[in-house]
């Protein structure tokens, strides 16, 4: 019994070193044209942190460090992969969910940033937002300590609102890049009855056939100069 007693405690104080060390993370949500959403983590540490621990393999750390969310990311049917990124390694998982409705009343990683995620669903218009961001804590068993870390919206919606720091217009996608020490909010209303993509496509189509009415004009117009230059002559 003292043995299994001193077990739980060894991997306790595993879990709070890795916690406590601090990680590059990146969040990406992709909302679909009908509505289904796409959640992407990805958590990473670089080469000097696998180095401190010489006797066992990049996936069996990688499995230490998210050992208190194992279990959920297996009951939500997560995809895991390990994944390197420059001099950067670690683990990015994977969940779809059906619609927003699905995807607010499911996903718990912003637990991990904010205290408070608001969302809400009128008509067309979603509006999502987070907020109360959670102070640096090197003692909590509940949250990774995150250094620094990119969450990114990806969507085919024309957006009405928006505090992100960049924006990508080939994508129609929005980046907030956030570390340890700022209390950023973020903040998103968009209309899912405004498709970008379409309306481009049909832009596309309309400067396609304005450019092959003026080719028809010019034509038609050195053709009736040309008879009427001929006829003259």
């Amino acid at each position: 019994m003292i043995g299994v007693v001193s077990m739980k405690k060894y991997i306790l104080l595993l879990i709070l070193i890795f916690l406590t060390v601090g990680c590059k993370a990146e969040y990406t949500i992709k909302i679909n044209n009908d509505r289904s959403v796409e959640e992407s983590i990805v958590g990473l540490e670089n080469e000097e942190y696998y180095s401190r621990y010489p006797r066992s393999s990049k996936k069996r750390v990688i499995r230490f460090t998210t050992a208190l969310v194992n279990d959920y990311l297996e009951k939500n049917n997560f995809t895991r992969e390990i994944i390197t990124n420059g001099d950067y390694t670690g683990e990015r998982v994977k969940s779809k969910y059906k619609n927003l409705k699905d995807y607010f009343s499911k996903s718990k990683a912003y637990e991990q940033l904010y205290e408070t995620f608001d969302s809400d669903i009128n008509g067309n218009i979603v509006t999502i937002s987070l907020k109360n961001r959670y102070p640096k804590n090197g003692n909590s068993v509940d949250r990774f300590i995150i250094n620094d870390c990119k969450v990114k919206i990806v969507l085919p919606f024309s957006v009405k609102e928006h505090n992100a720091d960049y924006y990508n217009e080939s994508e129609n996608s929005y980046t907030w890049n956030l570390n340890i020490d700022d209390s950023k909010e973020i903040y998103i209303q968009f209309d899912t009855g405004k498709n970008i993509k379409t309306n481009f496509n049909k832009y596309i189509v309309y400067s396609i056939l304005g450019i092959v009415i003026l080719i028809v004009l010019v034509i038609c117009i050195k053709f009736y100069t040309h008879r009427k230059s001929q006829n003259k002559i």
